[in-house]
């Protein structure tokens, strides 16, 4: 999917009301706002809220560029506020920040059952309220007081990637890639988060289904940043594939896919790969052949589609859907167009 028909535009921060209040009180927290300059806006322009995972990520930093642009698009007033890194604590925070606004509408990434309360209360304001990113609703570490039941909220329209069929869609889409008599690494960033749990059991599915037998890698790092840093990233895939010629592909992400590419490079192997997530480094590798194939769950689409769903609530009582931004299939013959759209999401 080619992002071509419009000059999209990267955000300019700036503070403005409750937006800049809650960067003030949160410390390190991000707030920006877009006006609207297209003369086909008239009338009363509905307020609507974003409240982002961190603002020191490509993919957060794309997914607030589409949000900024369905603001400008729908006509509508939109505020983006996140964290500089991710804590439920201070997503929770930006929403009752938020919430004092009196905004119209409000795109919430529901990452756990912790963020259920601040949900029920912006619905409970006559808030409109859409998901995006992540609509995880199953029990936290199988405690089942964690898991969200309530059908006011998982009947929420939800703009994201479905983690576990785009495990089986990623897989399937690599199997002719995979050497005859070899096992697949899975080798994720992050692996105890429950997305990424969801993707690679959907990846094992495929696998088993097909009589591949597959391991799994830690990545390095303390808990919660695991397989975050490249370099080592690149050690720690490149003893594992020395000590283990059994391993014959590499599952992993946008980080650590790069790393295994690089890994191959240096052992002078070929060594088919498969990720989760494009960003340029990793684009760059699949337009060299170096990466296999991805699928990309394209976050300009989650922060746009977001806006949309709310906009044409709000304004025409139109019901919010469910979009499903991660079915778009990376390999070499389209790494073009993604790099065109990633560079130009950044403009």
């Amino acid at each position: 999917m080619k992002l071509t028909a419009r000059n999209w535009r990267r955000p300019q921060v700036v503070g403005a009301g409750i937006a800049l209040a809650a960067s003030l009180v949160l410390g390190a927290c991000q707030s920006s706002t877009t006006g609207n300059t297209s003369t086909s806006c008239s009338g009363t322009q509905p307020t609507i809220y974003m409240i982002g995972s961190t603002t020191n990520s490509t993919f957060w930093q794309a997914l607030e560029s589409g949000f900024v642009q369905g603001a400008s698009d729908f006509c509508v007033k939109g505020i983006y506020s996140a964290p500089t890194a991710h804590t439920n604590t201070d997503e929770i925070a930006l929403i009752s920040a938020a919430l004092a606004a009196k905004p119209g509408g409000m795109a919430i990434n529901y990452v756990d059952h912790s963020i259920y309360n601040s949900t029920v209360q912006a619905l409970g304001e006559g808030v409109k309220v859409v998901l995006f990113n992540n609509n995880r609703f199953e029990p936290v570490n199988g405690d089942p007081a964690t898991a969200t039941t309530d059908p006011q909220v998982t009947s929420l329209a939800y703009v994201g990637q479905d983690e576990h069929q785009s495990g089986i869609t990623l897989a399937n889409a690599f199997l002719s890639a995979i050497p005859t008599g070899k096992s697949v690494l899975w080798y994720p960033v992050v692996p105890e988060v429950q997305v990424i749990t969801l993707r690679g059991n959907g990846v094992y599915s495929v696998l088993d289904a097909h009589n591949i037998k597959h391991e799994f890698l830690q990545a390095p790092g303390a808990p919660g940043q695991e397989g975050l840093d490249e370099a080592s990233d690149e050690t720690t895939v490149c003893a594992y594939l020395k000590a283990h010629p059994e391993i014959g592909a590499v599952v992993g992400t946008s980080v650590t896919s790069p790393a295994t590419a690089k890994c191959a490079q240096q052992l002078g192997i070929s060594l088919p790969i498969a990720e989760f997530d494009v960003d340029l480094e990793s684009a760059n590798f699949l337009q060299a052949g170096q990466i296999t194939v991805a699928v990309d769950q394209q976050p300009f689409w989650q922060g746009y589609l977001a806006v949309e769903n709310l906009a044409y609530e709000l304004k025409y009582k139109i019901a919010p859907v469910n979009v499903n931004t991660g079915t778009l299939l990376v390999t070499k013959s389209n790494a073009a167009d993604v790099i065109y759209a990633i560079q130009h999401q950044k403009d």
